[in-house]
């Protein structure tokens, strides 16, 4: 990994944990200072970097799997709720 690579890794994590620090202000019992007081940690190991990076993408490929799922079983609902309730009755 270039010293580039790392840097922009860098930057990603900090506005990760930046994503994180306003969506937790709102937990109770959670303050900006329990998260000043954290220490974010980046593997150094290339291949520990590969093996996260492989999972993340593992995950957004499920992530993604499972909206089509979703999108397909709405549109499958919408067919049948239009079977149920037909615009039109003729008589």
């Amino acid at each position: 990994m270039t010293n580039k690579d790392q840097q922009q890794l860098g930057k990603t994590l900090w506005n990760i944990a930046d994503d994180l620090r306003h969506e937790l202000a709102d937990l109770k019992g959670f303050s900006e200072r329990n998260l000043e007081d954290a220490k974010l940690v980046s593997p150094i190991n290339p291949k520990e970097q590969q093996k996260i990076a492989s999972c993340f993408s593992s995950l957004d490929a499920l992530i993604t799997a499972q909206v089509e799922k979703i999108e397909q079983l709405k549109l499958h609902k919408k067919g049948l709720m239009q079977g149920l309730f037909p615009k039109s009755i003729t008589n």
